[in-house]
C-alpha cells in the first residue's frame, strides 16, 4: 500500500512537472530524431534566479561565486535526514561518492527544519556530515542558511514550479523534496525527487551526462 501512495506521488509530480516544461521535452524529442550526432545532451530550462546564502562559517555567499561550475541544490532537514524532504543516505551514498576528485562540482544543502524554515545554525549540521560522510569536504558540499524557496521559485510561463508541487499535494514535502541540477551558467538542467533511491541514482546519471556534454565541448574547442 505504501508503495502504490509513493508511486502515485512521484507520477503526480512527474505530471507537474511535464505540466511546466512539456514544449521543451517536445523540442529535445524532435531535435534527437533530426541530429546525427548519438550524444544525448540534457535539456536546457533556462535560468534561473541569482540566490545568496550565509554558510557554515558565516560567510556570504553568492550565485555568481558559481558560476563556471555544476551545482546540485538540495536541502537537508537535520532532525530527520533520511525521512524528511531528502534522503541524507541516498545523497551521500550516490551522488557525494562521484564528486571527490572532480573539480567543478558541489553540492550545495539549505538546511531547515521539517517544515522548511532556514535554520541559522548549521554547526550541528556540519558535524552530522562529519560524523557521516566519509572523506566530508565543507567546500565541495556546501551547506547554506537561507531561504530555499528563493531558488526554487522557477517560473515557466504563467507557471511556477512551487506551486505545482504544493497545490492538490503533489508531494509531502512539496518543493523541499526536490533536487535541482544546475548548469555552468547557473541553469536549470534537471529536477529530481531527492526522496527516493531511483530517482537520486537518476541524477547520478544526469550529472555524469552533464559533465560529458562540457567534457566534448572542451575537447571540440582545443582540437
Amino acid at each position: 500500500m505504501a508503495r502504490n501512495k509513493t508511486a502515485g506521488r512521484q507520477r503526480k509530480v512527474g505530471l507537474a512537472f511535464l505540466l511546466m516544461f512539456a514544449p521543451a521535452f517536445l523540442l529535445i524529442f524532435i531535435s534527437t530524431r533530426s541530429c546525427s550526432h548519438k550524444f544525448e545532451k540534457l535539456p536546457d530550462y533556462g535560468e534561473v534566479s541569482s540566490y545568496t546564502f550565509i554558510d557554515a562559517n558565516g560567510k556570504k555567499r553568492s550565485s555568481k561565486e558559481f558560476k563556471g561550475e555544476i551545482i546540485l541544490v538540495t536541502t537537508i532537514q537535520p532532525t530527520c535526514p533520511n525521512n524528511c524532504a531528502v534522503a541524507l543516505g541516498f545523497l551521500k551514498l550516490h551522488i557525494y561518492k562521484i564528486l571527490a576528485g572532480k573539480k567543478g562540482i558541489r553540492i550545495i544543502s539549505f538546511v531547515t527544519d521539517e517544515n522548511g524554515e532556514p535554520l541559522e545554525d548549521l554547526t550541528a549540521t556540519q558535524q552530522m556530515l562529519e560524523d557521516e560522510v566519509l572523506d566530508y569536504d565543507p567546500d565541495l558540499w556546501i551547506l547554506a542558511s537561507g531561504d530555499p524557496s528563493d531558488i526554487y521559485d522557477i517560473e515557466k510561463g504563467d507557471r511556477k514550479l512551487i506551486e505545482e508541487l504544493e497545490k492538490e499535494d503533489l508531494t509531502e514535502y512539496g518543493y523541499k523534496s526536490m533536487m535541482l541540477l544546475l548548469d555552468r551558467d547557473n541553469h536549470l538542467r534537471m529536477i529530481r525527487s531527492g526522496k527516493e533511491e531511483g530517482m537520486v541514482r537518476q541524477m547520478k546519471q544526469h550529472i555524469a551526462l552533464l559533465k560529458k556534454e562540457y567534457d566534448i565541448k572542451e575537447y571540440e574547442e582545443t582540437h
